[in-house]
């Protein structure tokens, strides 16, 4: 079984679930995780988790810490928030449950998720939205001005070389690059064969390879600007494809192919 975004999904409570985790791992069970590098989790604003009769208890968050994303919109009050529940159940919103920059306490919770021993980084295919709060269907690139979404969809891992590696020198870039490529090629190759090819660069491999700069890897994409691109990609090439060369990002190369397991009847 693989846990994912233990870092949301866990809100508050990523000390308690890190520890369960361990000790199924620690019994023998095959269990691995995964987290992204926000304290921030986006949904529809009308999921039950948003409750606003009791999120605040649960939660612990303030109404301030949610964000109407198609607008930026920050929420002030419990009657706000259920109007824009009642008006469009289905907008994005993100909520912040931890403030990792301010509090250090928070910051010592986001740790516990994204350093996890044997965890891996990632993200998921985020959906963006229009201005008018309509889902993007298109396969317009780069993605239309006012596009908008959570910036992990952009950001995730570079975030984390830029913070937790390069500023902070809590992990090395050796193990940081592990827990973003290899491992979860790892947990996924015993169902997915597939996954065989990837995270490693070996004769025979897929073609898929970053070539970055340390000195300047960083996230771009903010809540505010949730498309810009990453800072520091040199290169990157997907099936032996170059989509970024000399850090231009070229906008006619599609050679990304889904990877699936194999179906049996």
């Amino acid at each position: 079984m693989h846990i994912c975004h233990i870092n949301s999904t866990s809100s508050r409570d990523i000390d308690k679930a890190v520890v369960l985790v361990q000790k199924a791992i620690d019994q023998g069970l095959p269990i691995t995780l995964g987290a992204y590098t926000w304290g921030v989790a986006e949904s529809a604003i009308g999921a039950a988790e948003w409750d606003p009769k009791d999120v605040q208890n649960r939660l612990g968050v303030d109404w301030s810490d949610f964000k109407l994303v198609r607008t930026g919109h920050d929420f002030s009050t419990k009657e706000e928030l259920e109007k824009a529940i009642a008006d469009n159940p289905g907008d994005l919103v993100a909520v912040h449950y931890l403030h990792d920059e301010t509090d250090t306490h928070d910051r010592a919770l986001l740790d516990l998720s994204v350093l996890f021993p044997g965890g891996v980084i990632e993200t998921d295919s985020v959906p963006y939205t229009t201005p008018e709060g309509a889902f993007l269907t298109s396969k317009e690139w780069p993605l239309p001005e006012g596009s908008s979404s959570h910036p992990r969809g952009a950001g995730t891992y570079t975030r984390f070389l830029r913070k937790w590696v390069r500023e902070r020198g809590v992990i090395s870039f050796m193990e940081a690059i592990r827990k973003s490529s290899l491992r979860p090629a790892h947990s996924l190759e015993k169902s997915t064969p597939m996954m065989k090819k990837k995270g490693r660069i070996q004769v025979g491999m897929d073609a898929d390879i970053i070539v970055f700069d340390p000195e300047t890897v960083a996230d771009r994409a903010t809540f505010e600007n949730s498309t810009q691109t990453a800072a520091g990609m040199k290169h990157v090439l997907v099936n032996g494809t170059l989509l970024i060369r000399d850090e231009q990002l070229g906008t006619e190369a599609f050679p990304g192919r889904p990877v699936r397991r194999p179906v049996s009847s």
